[in-house]
């Protein structure tokens, strides 16, 4: 389990910055009606889809077995993905449930969210400068532990 938690870090850490989707939880200039659905969500099999918000009000996926995508919301409130970093349309369609619930439909196969507490923090750094963060993820485990390149 922790290896899978790590990996989940490692991978929201990936696709953040990949999208550049990690400016306080959205984009800027982006609405933040959708941020509510960003996340790790766990299918009742072992497989897992990383969601992260994206430019132009769409999202990136991600599992574990390296296919990627994006995310176009489709006027009747659906969605439909194009292959990794391309146009091309690849079938996969996503459905989001009211934010609540922490449920989204993938291929027609409902996902439920990963649960990760969130810490929400402000300080300040040199030349009184204010600083705020949000860390996320990881439990009782350190990436600053566990993950090279986060040591000093």
């Amino acid at each position: 389990m922790r290896s899978l938690r790590i990996y989940l870090l490692s991978l929201g850490l990936i696709v953040c910055g990949l999208s550049t989707a990690c400016i306080d939880g959205g984009l800027a200039g982006e609405s933040d009606g959708d941020d509510c659905q960003s996340g790790a969500y766990h299918f009742s099999g072992r497989e897992i889809v990383d969601i992260a918000r994206s430019e132009g009000g769409t999202f990136r996926w991600r599992k574990f077995d390296g296919t990627t995508g994006v995310l176009h919301k489709k006027q009747d409130g659906s969605w439909t993905s194009t292959l990794g970093w391309t146009d091309r349309p690849d079938g996969h369609t996503a459905f989001f449930t009211d934010c609540g619930t922490g449920e989204i439909e993938f291929d027609s196969e409902k996902a439920h969210r990963v649960p990760f507490d969130v810490t929400d923090t402000v300080f300040e750094g040199r030349g009184g400068i204010k600083l705020a963060g949000r860390g996320h993820g990881a439990e009782r485990d350190s990436a600053r532990e566990s993950y090279a390149l986060q040591r000093l």
